[in-house]
């Protein structure tokens, strides 16, 4: 068996489908790579098969969590920032403006109040949950544990294979290429653009901010309820702004982008020598299969290591939103 059979029968089995069942794999390949087959049933590859399911499952789920809380938490403290400078500023202008002094309208600063109340309580809730939940440690620990766990299942499965006859490190390192190097490399592309486009998003709702934020120094006023207004556009501009600094220390959408796409780079790269270790597996050099394996793991394994700094700038930002809703809490009650 050449190389190129041995890539086209992992094709021709796949189809289109990349999705790491991996416990379903071994008889997905009984019939064209029954020696591929065997291999994938052995019980210890098994068992790593099966660790992997479910730390990738708990992971999944606790990144859920966390994201939802996390977002609760954020949005609240845009909304508490922005109903507290509402209120503030209606009181000011409900002096000023007869047609705010009619019905409920009058009203009108106390019903904003009770807003920023209920979205500061909100913001509280989630940010206790966050933190003394630990939802992002144990998100950030489950899906290092999951990853580290399907790079030992790849590791383990070409371990084996190059230590039977050249065919069978063939198909594992077709396997290896198709349901682990291709999908990682289409995972850091796909996330460095969501990423990008993310913190395009970020900057646009930032300028809108700045831009609000300066209305009053470009906007000559002369009536009072009109510099009311102006100044409740003011202050939401900048709790716009803040919202979006937070989001960017939340997310790291600039960091996450630039970081994967240099992944990405690297891991193209060594694609170049994929062919060369193709050929050497092909003539009896199984070993080669193997350095190519840990190449390829160590530049996946560098990015999960930097998924530690992400938690610290993280905390930072679940610190800086205590901080403004505490603040903002403040406000209202004075």
């Amino acid at each position: 068996m050449d190389w190129r059979t041995a890539r086209d029968l992992i094709e021709i089995v796949g189809g289109q489908s990349h999705t790491l069942d991996l416990e379903a794999h071994s008889s997905m390949f009984q019939d064209h790579a029954p020696q591929l087959s065997a291999l994938l049933e052995r019980a210890g590859v098994q068992a790593v098969a099966r660790t992997y399911s479910e730390f990738d499952r708990d992971a999944v789920e606790a990144a859920a969590r966390y994201k939802i809380w996390m977002c609760t938490a954020n949005l609240a403290a845009l909304i508490t920032s922005c109903a507290t400078a509402a209120a503030m500023s209606w009181a000011l202008a409900v002096n000023d403006a007869r047609w705010l002094q009619a019905g409920l309208l009058q009203n009108g600063d106390m019903l904003l109040g009770a807003i920023a109340s209920s979205a500061a309580m909100t913001g509280a809730v989630s940010l206790y949950v966050l933190r003394h939940g630990r939802l992002l440690e144990s998100w950030m620990a489950k899906r290092a544990a999951a990853e580290s766990h399907r790079t030992a299942y790849f590791e383990e499965v070409v371990k084996r294979a190059v230590a039977q006859p050249a065919p069978v490190a063939l198909l594992a390192l077709e396997y290896f290429r198709r349901y682990h190097f291709d999908v990682q490399k289409a995972y850091f592309l796909k996330r460095a653009r969501q990423h990008e486009r993310s913190g395009q998003k970020t900057v646009a709702l930032g300028a809108v901010g700045a831009g609000l934020a300066a209305l009053t120094s470009v906007v000559g006023l002369t009536s009072e309820y009109a510099q009311h207004v102006m100044g409740a556009l003011t202050v939401n501009g900048a709790a716009l702004g803040a919202f979006a600094i937070g989001r960017e220390q939340l997310t790291q959408d600039h960091r996450n982008s630039e970081r994967y796409i240099r992944t990405y780079a690297n891991l193209v790269e060594l694609s170049r020598k994929l062919d060369d270790v193709r050929d050497a597996a092909q003539e009896g050099g199984a070993q080669a299969v193997l350095e190519f394996v840990m190449a390829v793991d160590e530049h996946i394994s560098n990015e999960h290591r930097q998924w530690l700094e992400k938690t610290e700038a993280t905390k930072a930002a679940i610190a800086r939103l205590e901080e403004i809703l505490g603040k903002r809490a403040a406000a209202g009650n004075g």
